[in-house]
Formats: C-alpha cells, structure tokens, sequence
C-alpha cells in the first residue's frame, strides 16, 4: 500500500501515523494479543465503527445490519444532493471475496433515488456442446458463479456508478486494466464512461 504525502499539516500527520502503523504491522512490532494467534493484532480505536446490534436476530440478519450501517456511514452523502459522484473517486470499500462486492453494491444501489438500469450478458447456446455435455451446465448454473476479474452476469447501474475496467483497450489514454470509471450516460445497449483518476481524469 502506498501513502502519498499530503500539504496540509493536519492530514500529513495523520498520514504519517497511518504509514508508521503499516509499518508496525508489516514488521510484527504492534501490539499482538496474547490470548490470540500471533496472526490477530489489535485494531486501532479510530479505526473502527461502532454498530448497535439487533436484538433477537440471527448471525445473517446482524451481518447485513453491520454492512448496511457500513455503506450508510461511507456513502452518507449519496442522496444529499452533493453530487457524489465527482469525489466517489476518493471513497472506496474494499472487500477480499467477489460476492461481497456485489452484496455491496446492490445495498449501495438499492439506497441511491434513481432507478437503476438491468444490464445482463448475452448467452450463448453452442448446440455442439449440448450435444457433447447435455444438460450438465443449465445456464442459471453459469449465469450465478463469480469470478476474480470477471462481472456478474446481470448489473445493475445508475449514472455516477463507477465501475472498473477489465481489458486494456488504449494503454496510452488510461484506458488499461484496473483502471476506474465513472459511469456518465446510460444507453440500450452501451454506456459512456468517464476516468477517475490518473492524467486522463474526466475523459
């Protein structure tokens, strides 16, 4: 992870002990629970967000509680009127699993005003294989499994949602692998999008 230095004195030195505890971490000098493997550390206080649990809930209904109250402190400005979407860029909620990430942005979609748009991928019907295979891989089958590097088979997009680019198409105008968009206009059957980020933003 890198951490870039900021002018401002307050925010440089938040930056700093953010950085200085990456460090602590990285080198196993922070604080480790004793009672605990050495692979748990201690999460800072301020670094934390405290959530009321449900009473009378089961663990799937306080799960979805605590992400709910997640997104609404993270993206609490969504219907405000501020136009979220020109500082989306700086906002990010990162997750290790690809469902977890889709869970997100259906809770964080289903919180937004406007009325999304239902995109799905074409499927394909090679009468080859079902003659080889059969009925081995139904495509409700298929249509339901996620993937690392690979978007879901149905999305659901507003104008302002950024989404990520998988390919690279012109290296040379930012448009590689990795690279973040914003979502500007909604069509049928394609969508414009402008960058993020990098030398290219807002193109």
């Amino acid at each position: 992870m890198s951490v870039q230095i900021s002018r401002n004195s307050q925010t440089a030195v938040e930056v700093g002990a953010f950085a200085d505890y990456l460090l602590q971490v990285r080198d196993q000098r922070y604080f480790i629970s004793p009672t605990l493997s050495p692979d748990f550390i201690k999460v800072p206080e301020d670094m934390l967000l405290a959530v009321s649990s449900l009473p009378q809930s089961n663990i799937e209904e306080q799960a979805r509680h605590r992400l709910l109250h997640l997104v609404k402190t993270i993206y609490a400005d969504l219907n405000s009127g501020n136009h979220p979407e020109d500082n989306v860029a700086d906002i990010t909620i990162l997750m290790p699993k690809t469902t977890d990430v889709i869970a997100i942005s259906k809770l964080i979609l289903k919180r937004s005003l406007e009325k999304f748009s239902n995109s799905c991928r074409v499927d394909g019907d090679d009468e080859l294989q079902r003659q080889e295979h059969g009925d081995l891989y139904p495509l409700e089958f298929l249509n339901n499994i996620s993937l690392s590097g690979m978007p879901p088979h149905k999305l659901n997009l507003i104008v302002g949602t950024p989404v990520m680019l998988i390919r690279n198409l012109n290296t040379k105008e930012g448009l590689c692998n990795g690279a973040r968009l914003r979502i500007v206009q909604l069509r049928p059957n394609c969508m414009a999008s402008a960058l993020m980020s990098g030398d290219f933003a807002g193109i």
